[in-house]
């Protein structure tokens, strides 16, 4: 089944840091519950968006970017709870529009 772009942008903006994860941490793959990134099909066509997709790839290098930033700030790991926390108090709305008139 192939899936529409605004499909795939919805699927990677729900599990974003799954995403990630799941493409530049291998330890992080057996842990990953984003059913988008268990079935080989669907992860290749989810892969193939993001490559044609200036918003998605405009979101993931922005958690890249800030990943990057929080690394070099702190030599420790931060906690597990701290990051469910942040994550349980981030909310992210994406609103689709239509281009036609």
């Amino acid at each position: 089944m192939q899936i529409d772009d605004k499909r795939a942008c919805r699927e990677l903006h729900e599990h974003l840091f799954e995403v990630i994860d799941f493409l530049d941490r291998e330890e992080c793959r057996d842990y990953i519950s984003a059913e988008c990134l268990k079935s080989p099909e669907f992860r290749e066509q989810l892969l193939d968006h993001i490559s044609r997709c200036k918003h998605c790839q405009d979101s993931m290098y922005t958690e890249r970017f800030v990943r990057s930033l929080l690394a070099r700030c702190y030599c420790d790991q931060a906690p597990q709870s701290l990051r469910e926390r942040i994550i349980a108090q981030t909310y992210v709305e994406v609103r689709w529009t239509s281009k036609e008139s």
